[in-house]
């Protein structure tokens, strides 16, 4: 990547439950620094996991890598309410929160869109303009427990208002 100068925003990690994982998950934050991704996006399960979040974001630290798991269903991340406690659980700068709006949209939460920036504040380290929108009666639809979505474009209004949550972002400072 960087022999044709293209940048890595974010590399995908795994959950981190024992030494095996842990080891696997500062592999990829090694080949994430390695390619000038400075975002690692790992799983967190539990709260089992996060005193192995905390050692793994402090081994991050050392190769200038964060942390920063995407809100994503069936997750202690699900939603902002969730995401922002264990960002203060964890309780390291170098891990935060990446934002994705579609899953909070799919989950049907109040919380969503701006207001679940608004919430999360610091804590986000990363953005993703994924967009879904929720599409009841189509046949050809994904489902998240029973909730059907498609793909959509990111000015679609059905989904997640995009413009609304880069307000909240630009607010943000």
């Amino acid at each position: 990547l960087r022999n044709y100068d293209a940048p890595c925003s974010f590399v995908t990690g795994t959950a981190v439950k024992d030494e095996a994982s842990f080891k696997a998950l500062c592999t990829t934050i090694d080949r994430a620094a390695s390619v000038g991704a400075f975002v690692v996006q790992p799983s967190v399960r539990d709260d089992a996991e996060i005193p192995w979040m905390q050692r793994t974001a402090d081994y991050a630290a050392t190769q200038n890598v964060a942390l920063a798991p995407q809100l994503h269903n069936r997750t202690r991340h699900e939603n902002a309410e969730q995401a922002a406690d264990l960002v203060d659980r964890v309780n390291r700068k170098n891990f935060g929160i990446a934002f994705e709006g579609s899953h909070l949209l799919l989950q049907r939460r109040e919380v969503r869109n701006g207001a679940a920036v608004r919430l999360l504040g610091r804590r986000i380290l990363s953005v993703c303009a994924q967009d879904y929108r929720l599409a009841p009666g189509e046949a050809d639809a994904g489902s998240y427990d029973g909730t059907p979505y498609k793909p959509c474009l990111p000015d679609d209004p059905r989904g997640v208002d995009l413009p609304d949550v880069f307000a909240a972002l630009k607010e943000m400072g």
